[in-house]
């Protein structure tokens, strides 16, 4: 056999997993820059925090009424169901706002309450949550 064949055979090999890798890290990459780019995370964690914290600070017997145009606006850019927007998990306690297909941002609130979301977003660019004492 020759060494030179089975030698020549290895950089050839390195060189494809080197491409391959790059291309791998460039998608990637570019991935995220598109997503950071509109700003559909920063919304996603700014609303589910404000969302959050108004649930912590809101007394029983309570409405909630938060503005929701801009995450509207790019739900809708994003071709996302409005009326998925805002979740509530009562029982992790968690508010999860999601504006694209992909992606997320979840906060918990600490309070005892039960909330609920009256209406949806279907109909307005207002979301209306309801916050009752928890018997």
């Amino acid at each position: 056999m020759n060494k030179r064949g089975a030698v020549g055979e290895e950089p050839l090999f390195e060189q494809i997993i080197f491409i391959i890798l790059n291309v791998l890290f460039i998608a990637v990459l570019m991935t995220f820059v598109s997503s950071a780019s509109d700003g559909t995370g920063v919304y996603e964690q700014s609303y589910s925090k404000q969302i959050a914290l108004l649930i912590d600070q809101a007394k029983a017997d309570t409405n909630i009424i938060v503005n929701m145009e801009k995450a509207v606006e790019i739900a809708n850019k994003k071709s996302w169901q409005r009326d998925k927007i805002v979740q509530i998990d009562e029982l992790g306690k968690q508010i999860i706002v999601r504006l694209a297909p992909n992606g997320g941002y979840v906060m918990h609130y600490f309070s005892g309450y039960n909330v609920s979301i009256k209406g949806d977003l279907n109909n307005s660019d207002v979301l209306v949550l309801e916050v009752k004492d928890a018997n």
